[in-house]
Order: structure tokens, then C-alpha cells, then sequence
């Protein structure tokens, strides 16, 4: 989900401030590893089965309203296959099962075969979030936007694991992220113009001795 999509103008001050941070990085889901979290899929707000391309006036809206806005509230509705339109057109309250059978397929042709078959396995007596259950596979990196320079350089920042990623590194990057401009172009130290440093050479005074 896009989260710079979201109005949170309502929200305490804390959370805004946990969606800035947020919205610096990019984000890679690499798969759910359940059905579980598959189901929490959002529809809406540019997320992975966003199809707001689809010609359908306000369909983001007509989904908030209609109370669908996850895989698991159209599956609820349609079923595990995806396939009854009849009873998703007055959900949506829509006419024609033309456009809602297009609906349906650009849904389809968005999940993987593998997600299709956790789809068909699908209980609906499944209850919630469990320690069998974990967090899908999600990389996070910096979003420098353009921005580059020996200060930027992101090592083990370029891609981390949301889910086992140390506090130290994801301050490292958020001070890097939050200060893209500041460093962008800057080098890490005046004196390597002046010894001739090369860039894989760190500035260490140790350094500066051999070269005297």
C-alpha cells in the first residue's frame, strides 16, 4: 500500500511521525507465507491488488464504501475462486457484470498461481494472526531519491529484513535518509582530495600515517 496515499492529518502526532519515517524507505513485499496475511492484501490506495487502472469510475471509493477493502472482505463475498459476480455487482452496488467480471479477472491475473491454491485452501473459520503465522518476507531500503555521495553509500542499509533488522542499522539509515540533501555530493573527508585517498580507503588516521 502506498501510505502517502492515506489522509493522516487526524492522527496523534506520533503516529504521523512514524508514516514520514515510513514513507522514506522503499518497500519490497517478497510473498506472504500464509493465507493468513495474504487475506489482509489491501484493495485500495496503491497497493500490490490495487487495480484502480481498470475503467471504473471512483473504484477505490465505491471499495471503501462497499466495506471491501482487503483480499479477505472480496473473498468473504465472492469466494475463494473469485468468480460471483452477480453478488459482487450488488455489494459494489454496480449494473453491469461486464465491468465487475473485469474486476474479478484483473484480481485473478494480480495473485500468483501459488496464492491461488492458498486461496482454495482457504477456511473461513481461520481466527486471528498466530506464532505459526509470520509477518510476510519484506525488504526495506532508503528511498535517497537521486541523491548520491561517500556519505549515502547504503552497505547493509541497500536492502534489510523489516522483520529481523537490528535498531542500529535502521538508524543508520534513517539518519542517511532524512539527510539526502545535506549529503548528497559531499565527500566523507577533506583530506582525501589533499593525500590523494583513494574511495575504497577509509579516512583513518592510520592512514594518514603511511602516508607522511
Amino acid at each position: 500500500m502506498d501510505t502517502k496515499m492515506l489522509d493522516i492529518s487526524g492522527l496523534p502526532m506520533f503516529y504521523c511521525g512514524l508514516f514520514k519515517i515510513w514513507n522514506v524507505f522503499k518497500k519490497q513485499n517478497k510473498g506472504c507465507r500464509t493465507v493468513h496475511w495474504l487475506l489482509e492484501e489491501p484493495l485500495v490506495y496503491g497497493g500490490r491488488l490495487d487495480i484502480s487502472g481498470v475503467t471504473v469510475p471512483a473504484l477505490s471509493r465505491t471499495l471503501v464504501s462497499s466495506g471491501i477493502v482487503t483480499l479477505r472482505e472480496l473473498v468473504n463475498v465472492e469466494g475463494s475462486d473469485l468468480s460471483r459476480a452477480e453478488d459482487l455487482a450488488v455489494c459494489m452496488g454496480l449494473r453491469s457484470l461486464r465491468v465487475v467480471n473485469q474486476l474479478l479477472h484483473s484480481w485473478r491475473s494480480a495473485l500468483t498461481s501459488e496464492e491461488h491454491v492458498q486461496l482454495m485452501d482457504y477456511q473461513r473459520t481461520e481466527t486471528g494472526p498466530a506464532e505459526d503465522k509470520p509477518f510476510p518476507w519484506l525488504n526495506m531500503a532508503p528511498d535517497l531519491d537521486g541523491c548520491a555521495g561517500p556519505l549515502l553509500e547504503c552497505r547493509s542499509e541497500g536492502e534489510m529484513d523489516f522483520g529481523s533488522v537490528s535498531g542500529k542499522l535502521l538508524y543508520r539509515a534513517c539518519v542517511k535518509v532524512l539527510n539526502k540533501k545535506k549529503l548528497s555530493g559531499r565527500v566523507d573527508t577533506p583530506w582525501r582530495s589533499v593525500l590523494g585517498f583513494n574511495a575504497d580507503v577509509k579516512p583513518e588516521w592510520t592512514h594518514c600515517i603511511n602516508h607522511r
